[in-house]
């Protein structure tokens, strides 16, 4: 799926925690982006992002899914990150609030030309369409 690498690139550089086929899945992803940041915290009180952006390897689509699907798609997951320390209960987070990062990801969407849909809610993922929409066919 080359054509994300400029997209998380380009959040990379505007200071976002972004990966590509990160994790087995949402679950896991967040728990490792939240689990580093409180481990470097500990050593590096400077430590800062804009927020996390990622799909999992659950999302990477195949060749197999462009012949089955008409309109393959993925979800970015996205938001401040929220560590716990599980020794003192306190909970730190990093992050712009989560409509605002939602904005910023469909912004470089954009700027990429890359197909999403994202109804402004930041309770859902962005679907994106990497491959393009496909083209229904009138009767």
């Amino acid at each position: 799926m080359q054509e994300m690498t400029p997209v998380f690139k380009m959040l990379r550089q505007q200071g976002f925690t972004a990966r590509q086929r990160f994790m087995c899945c949402s679950g896991c992803a967040g728990s490792a982006i939240a689990t580093e940041f409180g481990e470097k915290a500990k050593t590096d009180a400077s430590l800062n992002t804009k927020g996390f952006v990622f799909f999992h390897a659950q999302d990477v689509i195949t060749a197999e899914d462009m012949r089955r699907y008409d309109e393959p798609s993925f979800m970015l997951r996205f938001g401040p990150i929220e560590h716990t320390d599980h020794e003192t209960g306190r909970v730190q987070t990093w992050g712009l609030p989560i409509k605002e990062i939602g904005e910023a990801v469909v912004a470089v969407l954009r700027a990429c030309n890359v197909v999403y849909e994202w109804d402004g809610n930041p309770d859902k993922c962005i679907e994106v369409f990497p491959y393009g929409r496909a083209e229904k066919q009138v009767g």
